[in-house]
């Protein structure tokens, strides 16, 4: 009999400790039920916050780039003298090439103020430009396809297409005509755009003035190239030759 009080006694026991068990299995699932949620609940308040973030962020870059433009649309306006409706359709245009697909399938990627501070550029290399907005529009457009063909910043196909229109004297309807050469002159030639803009500034006139057109003036920097380093001792051996020529009365045939 004590021995089966002792068993009971044990089991009763063994019973209390299983219970307690379950009860501390049940409070561990409890808090890491717990956890889990709160853990939700951070983990989306935290995409609330980052979201929020995000918007503000975004905000604040619009903001930024209205701003920068309205800056280089004023800075236009100042360099140039142009205002009011000029203005504001070359600053409407900008913004729609910014975002365009030209005719021959290229992609435009500048910026809208980037396209505007080009028309600054081109307008104070061609002031005659200022007096046709179209006219300006196309020439930057054209500058702006040249330095997606030559892989180039803008700045330099601005300078070498206004430069070459300078030098051989050409108007705003042989754009397409100039950046067309020396795409391809820079394309299966030693020199590229930078290159032939520095070698053309220097040799242009002269060969202008003796009847040499623009392909063949970029014609013979490339020839020349390789064995320039220096665009400009290219350009200006290239017009020291002709001068020399020009002086003793003998003509250019071809290359």
């Amino acid at each position: 009999v004590a021995q089966g009080k002792r068993i009971a006694a044990l089991r009763g026991i063994m019973n209390k400790h299983q219970t307690d068990l379950r009860k501390t299995q049940q409070g561990w699932f409890s808090l890491s039920r717990a956890a889990e949620k709160a853990n939700k609940y951070m983990s989306g308040a935290m995409a609330a916050v980052a979201a929020v973030m995000a918007l503000v962020m975004g905000l604040r870059k619009a903001a930024q780039a209205a701003m920068e433009f309205e800056e280089r649309l004023d800075n236009l306006s100042a360099l140039t003298g142009l205002e009011g409706r000029q203005l504001q359709w070359l600053g409407d245009t900008a913004k729609q090439t910014s975002i365009a697909i030209t005719g021959t399938g290229v992609r435009i990627k500048q910026a809208a103020s980037d396209i505007v501070d080009a028309y600054t550029k081109v307008g104070s290399q061609r002031p005659e430009l200022l007096a046709n907005k179209e006219a300006l529009h196309e020439v930057t457009t054209a500058a702006i396809i040249l330095s997606e063909a030559a892989k180039s910043d803008l700045e330099p196909a601005v300078k070498g297409l206004t430069m070459a229109m300078n030098q051989h004297n050409l108007g705003a309807t042989h754009a397409n005509r100039i950046i067309n050469s020396m795409a391809a002159g820079s394309k299966l030639g030693a020199a590229n755009i930078p290159y032939l803009t520095q070698a053309i500034e220097k040799s242009g006139t002269t060969l202008n003035l003796m009847n040499i057109s623009l392909e063949e003036n970029i014609a013979l920097v490339e020839a020349i190239a390789p064995s320039f380093s220096e665009a400009a001792s290219a350009g200006t051996s290239l017009d020291r030759t002709f001068l020399k020529m020009k002086a003793e009365g003998i003509g250019y045939q071809d290359g």
